[in-house]
Order: C-alpha cells, then sequence, then structure tokens
C-alpha cells in the first residue's frame, strides 16, 4: 500500500574516481525503518560529454 505524502527531490553527485570502464551500478535505497516509497524520475547529468556516450537505466530488485 502506498500513500501520496508528495514528492522530495534528491541529487548525488558520484566522483570520477568511484566509475569505471564498462557498466556502473547505481543503488537507490531507502534509510532503515522507512516504508515503501517510488521513483517518479531519473535523470543522469554528465559533466562531460564524449563523442561515444551512452547509458542504458535498467530498473532491478
Amino acid at each position: 500500500h502506498f500513500q501520496y505524502t508528495g514528492w522530495l527531490r534528491a541529487q548525488k553527485t558520484v566522483p570520477a574516481g568511484s566509475l569505471k570502464v564498462g557498466t556502473n551500478d547505481l543503488m537507490v535505497v531507502n534509510g532503515a525503518g522507512s516504508g515503501p516509497s517510488a521513483i517518479r524520475a531519473t535523470q543522469i547529468q554528465l559533466k562531460y560529454l564524449w563523442d561515444k556516450s551512452d547509458y542504458l537505466l535498467k530498473t532491478g530488485h
């Protein structure tokens, strides 16, 4: 059961040193004891655009 209580904006900076060539996974988790939540939208913003920059956004459980 999900009860709408409003949307909260969140932002996370990922240091370049934390990324690797190829696939990188980013997990979004709730704090301990928090109820269910929903992600309405996800946006990836790159600081530098490469001529072959590409990404796939996949959901997982």
